[in-house]
C-alpha cells in the first residue's frame, strides 16, 4: 500500500504544500493517549506550569494522514485536518502513513521535546529507509492562543508548547499577595516565554531562542483577530458582487518544522483564515409556483383567446443560498533560527488571489 494523493503531494515538497493548502494539526484523542506514558510524568503528577517534557524517542514521533475537514454542508475547501496516532494505534497499514516529530500539549503546563541529530544514511541506503525511524518534518498540536518556542542548535533543537484552556487572570498569588500577572493584561506570550526560561535559561544554546504567540497568528492587541485578517474582510466586502457574501472570517495559524539534508531544522508559521462564503442564486420555481406578470389571477397556458397578456402568469423567482466553508494561507513565515524575516512576514497573499479562490470556491 501506498500514501494518498494528497499525501504524497505533501511529501514531495512540504513547504510548497504548505504555501498552498491550510493544515490543521489536532492532538492525540483520548483513547489513543489511553495507557500510554507520553509524557516523563502524567497531569496528575504535575500542577500548573510545571515542564512536561519527552523524551524517549518512539514516543516523540506519530503517524498522520491529510484528511477533508467537515463543513456544516459540505467538506472545507482548500484545508486539511492532520490526525495524529502513535505507532501503536496505527488504524491501517504504516505506509499509508506520514511519520512525524510531534509534541502535543497539556493544558497549563509547558510541554517540551529535544529532536535528536539527524541518523547518517547508511552507503547504498534510500532516503526512503530513514522516514519512519527518523523523520525530517515536525508538527505540534493545533495552537489557538498558544506559545510556540525553539531554542538551540538548529541540528537539535527543543521545541515547547505553553498554552491553558483556563482564565488564568488573577490580582493575587496563593498566599494573597498583590501580583502583576501578566495574563492580567492579555500577555500570555511574557508568561510563556519567562516560564520558559525558567527551565531552560541556562541550557546550551539557549540565546539561540524564537518563538510565537497568539498575536502573531490569532488575535493581535485583544482584537479577536489580526490586522491582516480584517484587511481581508474589509476588501472582500467592498469588491465581491453582492450576491457574493462574506458571513464569517477569522485568523488561525499553525506551526511545523523541515529539516535539509544538512540535518539543520527550519520551523514555521502558517498563516491562514478561515472563511465562510455565501452566494445568493435565483432559479425559476416548479410547475405551478408561479406569480402573476403584472396583477391578474390566470394560469393558463395557452392564453385564451383576446386575454390581455397582462394577466398572465409568470415563473416565481426563488432566491437560495449556497454557502462554502474554506481556508487558505496568506502567509508562511520562518521564525526559527533567526527569528522573522521582516520581509518575509509581510509578505501577504495578494487579495485579488483571496478573492478569486472565493468565487471559484462556489463555482
Amino acid at each position: 500500500m501506498a500514501l494518498g494523493p494528497v499525501d504524497t503531494k505533501f511529501v514531495s515538497d512540504p513547504l510548497a504544500f504548505m504555501k498552498k493548502f491550510a493544515a490543521l494539526p489536532t492532538d492525540y484523542d483520548s483513547q489513543s493517549l489511553a495507557g500510554m506514558a507520553i509524557y516523563d510524568k502524567g497531569m496528575s503528577a504535575t500542577k500548573t506550569d510545571d515542564l512536561m517534557t519527552i523524551e524517549r524517542r518512539e514516543r516523540q514521533i506519530a503517524f498522520t494522514r491529510f484528511e477533508e475537514i467537515a463543513g456544516v454542508l459540505r467538506s472545507r475547501k482548500n484545508g486539511y485536518k492532520l490526525v495524529f496516532l502513535p505507532k501503536g494505534k496505527l488504524k491501517h497499514d504504516i505506509s499509508t502513513y506520514i511519520p512525524m516529530w510531534f509534541l502535543p500539549w497539556a493544558s497549563n503546563r509547558l510541554t517540551s521535546m529535544r529532536l535528536p541529530p539527524k541518523i547518517p544514511l547508511r552507503p547504498g541506503a534510500a532516503p526512503a529507509h530513514n522516514r519512519a525511524a527518523d523523520p525530517d518534518i515536525f508538527f505540534t498540536a493545533a495552537i489557538n492562543g498558544c506559545s510556540v518556542i525553539v531554542h538551540g542548535d538548529p541540528k537539535s533543537p527543543t521545541v515547547s508548547h505553553g498554552g491553558t484552556t483556563d482564565p488564568r487572570s488573577k490580582t493575587h498569588d496563593v498566599n494573597g499577595h498583590a501580583t502583576e500577572d501578566p495574563f492580567l493584561h492579555g500577555n500570555a506570550r511574557l508568561h510563556w516565554s519567562e516560564l520558559h526560561k525558567r527551565y531552560f535559561g541556562g541550557a546550551p544554546g539557549f540565546g539561540t531562542t524564537a518563538g510565537i504567540s497568539a498575536g502573531d497568528y490569532i488575535n493581535t492587541m485583544q482584537m479577536g483577530n489580526t490586522p491582516e485578517a480584517m484587511e481581508y474582510k474589509k476588501f472582500l466586502s467592498s469588491t465581491t458582487p453582492k450576491s457574493l457574501r462574506i458571513s464569517h472570517l477569522q485568523a488561525q495559524g499553525c506551526v511545523f518544522g523541515l529539516r535539509d539534508s544538512g540535518g539543520n531544522w527550519s520551523f514555521y508559521l502558517q498563516k491562514n483564515i478561515e472563511l465562510t462564503v455565501t452566494r445568493m442564486k435565483k432559479k425559476h420555481g416548479f410547475f405551478g409556483d408561479r406569480v402573476p406578470a403584472q396583477k391578474g389571477y390566470f394560469n393558463t397556458t395557452p392564453l385564451p383567446p383576446g386575454m390581455d397578456p397582462s394577466l398572465a402568469m409568470k415563473p416565481k423567482q426563488i432566491f437560495t443560498e449556497d454557502s462554502v466553508q474554506l481556508s487558505i494561507p496568506i502567509n508562511v513565515v520562518k521564525f526559527f533560527p533567526g527569528g522573522k524575516d521582516s520581509g518575509t512576514a509581510h509578505a501577504m497573499l495578494d487579495k485579488n488571489t483571496v478573492k478569486a479562490m472565493c468565487e471559484s470556491a462556489l463555482a
